[in-house]
């Protein structure tokens, strides 16, 4: 697995759209991710 890095202000951005999204950050930001991506194409 590879590491982001990431400011403060953006970790807790995170957290609270994951707690939102009610799942854990890591798989919210693979979601985003993956729902960007299927944009491009």
């Amino acid at each position: 697995m590879k590491q982001v890095k990431l400011g403060a202000v953006y970790y807790q951005m995170l957290i609270e759209l994951s707690k939102a999204a009610k799942k854990k950050p890591e798989n919210f930001l693979g979601d985003l991710i993956s729902a960007e991506y299927g944009k491009k194409k």
